[in-house]
């Protein structure tokens, strides 16, 4: 929890991006790829790249790394993952598709 910022430069398409969450959870600000369910894993608590070229990328870390960490905003948004949350989705999706059968 003594870093600012983390970075997940994936070239694979990452299904969910769990370990961004980890980042965010642990306080950091966050740099992800483009790829796979990084970007849906942060929303708009980070940043995304483009691309992969060093120079761009060292752009993108000096902005995350100037920017003044928001802990309780992340924390607010980390909350959608809780997995009271996630169940409590999961049953209200079912209720619905039940109540559309009757």
């Amino acid at each position: 929890n003594k870093h600012k910022v983390m970075i997940v430069p994936s070239v694979w398409e990452e299904p969910f991006g769990i370990v961004a969450l980890e980042g965010l959870a642990c306080g950091c600000n966050v740099v992800v790829s483009k790829r796979g369910g990084l970007p849906e894993a942060i929303g708009d608590n980070g940043w995304l790249l483009d691309n992969l070229q060093p120079d761009y990328m060292a752009s993108v870390l000096k902005k995350a790394l100037d920017t003044p960490l928001d802990i309780d905003r992340k924390m607010e948004y980390l909350q959608r993952f809780h997995k009271r949350q996630i169940a409590q989705t999961y049953l209200n999706e079912m209720y619905k598709l039940i109540s559309h059968e009757n």
